[in-house]
């Protein structure tokens, strides 16, 4: 990939606390992340894990800077991949399109297996008023190559740029209700369709109604993908299974339905079990089910 390289080079000084922070950060992230200059060619940093890195070393990436992106995109996808790489420059250099940027994304297929694709999401670096590098992250995806979106705060709207007619084209935002977002959240943690109907306080039938809808809504056929491409997409955030303080929902049969813990609520219930207090006397504390703990249990959320 080659740009235009007019603008001045960064220095050390400049980027240095930015780059000391994404290190930390980096080592709680699944994803890989990296650090790309745009002027420069180069990649300022490359994180030790995730699929960005290919079976290569983060000081061999650094050292082939643009030229790695030969051997990381699938060659049929590269022309497009350059394409697209020039486009969010451009992109960038708008301080328009800048104004409330979160990130844009698009994706590739991977070198060494076609099958694969890697999505990359990108987000605008500002040094001095200006966006000449940005910080990426990496996995896989269930989009199809190509698909370059910026997404804005605050918008019911996100625009995709069309290789056809070189242009970006404003597109509505899939809207999700509560409870499909709650499925979504739970799915994407691996848990059960029985399970998640407990949660819900709903019925199997009802939960099968609610994903036909979800299936419409981004046209996916498997729950698996559906929350793929919604947590991928920010449809919905899945920071940790027990991130849920919302009141659970009242089923027909009077029956308690099981609440999602926050992470406040596993600590106190992880010190009672270690001071040898019963699941009963707990659950009655914490003002939750049994049930819901015995689950993080077998969950591993908590020790017994």
């Amino acid at each position: 990939m080659k740009t235009k390289n007019s603008a001045p080079m960064i220095s050390e000084n400049e980027i240095g606390p930015y780059l000391d922070s994404l290190r930390a950060v980096s080592n709680l992230l699944n994803e890989s992340l990296y650090v790309v200059d745009f002027n420069q060619r180069r990649f300022h940093f490359v994180s030790e894990n995730g699929i960005f890195l290919c079976n290569h070393l983060p000081k061999d990436v650094l050292k082939l800077g643009y030229d790695y992106y030969p051997k990381l995109i699938h060659k049929d996808d590269y022309p497009m991949a350059v394409r697209i790489h020039h486009e969010i420059i451009r992109y960038f250099t708008h301080p328009a399109s800048l104004n409330d940027l979160i990130y844009v994304k698009f994706s590739f297929r991977m070198h060494h297996n076609k099958r694969m694709v890697m999505k990359h999401t990108v987000t605008p670096l500002i040094v001095n008023n200006k966006a000449r590098m940005a910080i990426c992250t990496v996995h896989y995806t269930q989009d199809k190559p190509g698909n370059l979106c910026a997404y804005h705060r605050n918008k019911d709207v996100y625009y995709q740029y069309s290789l056809e007619s070189d242009r970006w084209e404003q597109e509505p935002m899939i809207s999700l209700k509560p409870r499909e977002r709650k499925i979504l959240e739970l799915s994407k943690e691996g848990i059960a369709r029985k399970e998640v109907a407990d949660i819900l306080g709903i019925s199997l039938n009802t939960l099968r109604n609610e994903e036909a809808s979800i299936y419409e809504k981004l046209n996916i056929h498997t729950m698996i993908q559906a929350a793929s491409y919604a947590s991928s997409n920010r449809l919905i955030f899945v920071p940790d299974l027990c991130n849920n303080q919302d009141e659970p929902e009242k089923q027909p049969n009077g029956k308690k339905p099981r609440r999602i813990m926050t992470p406040d609520n596993l600590r106190r219930i992880q010190e009672a079990l270690n001071n040898g207090h019963s699941v009963n006397s707990i659950a009655k504390q914490e003002n939750v089910s049994e049930f819901t703990i015995r689950y993080a249990i077998k969950k591993r959320k908590l020790n017994k």
